[in-house]
């Protein structure tokens, strides 16, 4: 009898391994197969990519490149939850005339399952360079483009050598071809590389309609090369002009002065910033002796004079707010941040802006900087 009872519960012992076993084999996620269809079509600076959504997919990923061949080593773009993608690289558009090739996979608990055949698509669209070759810009010149709708064209200019100041982008002619807007309408952004990146950006107009738009936040430098990304809203064509602005200098390339000698043909042009015109020339002297030292000069027209000891223009050393009226002559004495003087032999900024209820550009003359002793 004892030993019936022991094959019994043997027996129950291995029916609740094997039950068990089996329970946990059912329960196993494998990776997902790949999708049924994949298809992918170019457009202006963008590529719609789309496919047959996979049972039991939390997400999607999308390898691309711009050769064939692409793999799961390739670029990726990951945690896709719909089954539809538009690849348009938001930092700068993708090249028109340029084929990408792409692959997509689904994926879930147990990872990213198989890749999906290859499918690829060319950019197209009506437009003027790209972000790897743009169209170079001859200052003082004007020159005919135009972008496709939602497109961008890319732009590059280089300033003078002597050039270092505010610069100007005239936009005329501009229409539209679009039934779609009623009227033209053009985003224009300025970078300081070629890399069109965010970290690059340095200003950004709307223009409605023939317009200039001044570029003079800190200055442009001189012998630099800048580039313009311009995004159209609806299809539209203009003529772009590219020439120096009204404003003296950058906070990088300050114009020297030369202590109790007369720098002629000073200028700073206002600029629309925040509904209110203002505009800046940038300047660097360097003193002899520990002394108090006098700015004055002819004809200038309510304007801010701040001093710095740094050349980042950020320690404020003095400054004289509203200082002048129009038509007035401008007399203002620097005695350093304790009322005893500036240090000798000591290089110091100084930033001259203009405030004004209109974009103008106000011209002074003998500027001059000297010690009071």
């Amino acid at each position: 009898m004892k030993k019936i009872l022991n094959i019994i519960l043997v027996s129950c012992f291995s029916l609740t391994i094997i039950s068990c076993a089996e329970k946990e084999e059912s329960t196993t996620t494998t990776a997902l197969s790949a999708t049924a269809s994949f298809a992918a079509t170019g457009a202006d600076s963008k590529v719609y990519l789309s496919w047959t959504a996979v049972s039991g997919a939390s997400s999607y990923t999308v390898y691309w490149d711009n050769a064939t061949g692409v793999s799961s080593s390739s670029t990726a773009i990951t945690s896709i939850s719909t089954r539809y993608y538009t690849h348009d690289n938001l930092e700068s558009g993708l090249d028109n005339g340029t084929t990408y090739y792409y692959k997509v996979a689904a994926v879930n608990s147990a990872g990213t399952g198989s890749l999906s055949s290859e499918v690829n698509a060319t950019t197209e669209g009506t437009f003027d360079g790209t972000a790897s070759s743009p169209v170079e810009l001859t200052v003082g010149t004007a020159k005919s483009g135009g972008i496709a709708k939602y497109g961008y064209s890319y732009y590059k200019f280089t300033t003078a050598s002597t050039g270092a100041g505010s610069y100007k982008l005239a936009i005329a002619s501009l229409a539209i071809s679009d039934s779609y807007y009623s009227s033209a309408s053009v985003y224009t952004q300025l970078y300081s590389n070629s890399g069109y990146t965010s970290s690059s950006w340095i200003d950004a107009e709307s223009c409605l309609a023939s317009c200039t738009l001044v570029f003079n936040y800190e200055n442009l430098d001189a012998s630099k090369t800048y580039y313009l990304k311009l995004y159209g809203y609806g299809a539209v064509t203009y003529s772009l002009t590219v020439s120096q602005g009204g404003s003296e200098g950058s906070k990088n390339n300050p114009v020297e002065l030369t202590l109790g000698a007369a720098h002629t043909g000073g200028k700073v042009e206002g600029y629309d910033y925040y509904s209110y015109n203002r505009g800046n020339s940038y300047y660097k002297f360097t003193t002899t002796s520990a002394d108090n030292y006098t700015l004055s000069m002819n004809n200038s027209d309510s304007l801010d004079c701040y001093l710095y000891s740094d050349s980042a223009f950020s320690s404020l050393v003095s400054n004289t707010h509203n200082g002048c009226t129009a038509g007035t002559n401008l007399s203002t004495t620097f005695k350093g941040i304790k009322g005893t003087g500036l240090s000798a032999s000591t290089t110091y900024y100084l930033e001259i802006e203009q405030q004004a209820s209109t974009a103008t550009t106000t011209t002074y003359d003998n500027m001059t900087v000297a010690a009071e002793g």
